[in-house]
């Protein structure tokens, strides 16, 4: 259907399909990055989780996996620093993982993190 219809974004085709996702994980990174930023600065570490998390994702859809590791990681630290600044803060994580720290390690699985 693609390559007959083609995409809505009239700049991407199917044979440069996965340069412009890349180019979009790229574009991706770099607002996490100041949003990273600014978390840190106003010590919103729940942010700071989510952030994280969807940095790791877009490394990894990049195949950069020794990234998506690190930030996988980093994501447990900001969680952490979450319920030692909330102590009663429940993170949202989906039902079938049941919590922050079993998503992660269920990504860091698939993604093959050591």
């Amino acid at each position: 259907m693609y390559r007959r219809e083609g995409f809505q974004d009239k700049s991407i085709d199917f044979d440069n399909r996965l340069a412009k996702a890349s180019e979009f994980y790229r574009r991706a990174l770099t607002y996490y990055k100041r949003a990273e930023q600014q978390h840190q600065d106003t010590e919103k570490y729940d942010a700071l989780t989510n952030v994280y998390f969807n940095m790791a994702i877009s490394h990894e859809a990049l195949g950069e996996r020794g990234d998506a590791c690190d930030y996988y990681d980093q994501t447990l630290e900001a969680y952490k620093k979450t319920l030692e600044q909330k102590p009663g803060a429940k993170p949202y994580a989906p039902a079938n993982f049941g919590s922050v720290p079993k998503l992660v390690a269920a990504q860091k699985r698939r993604a093959g993190c050591p």
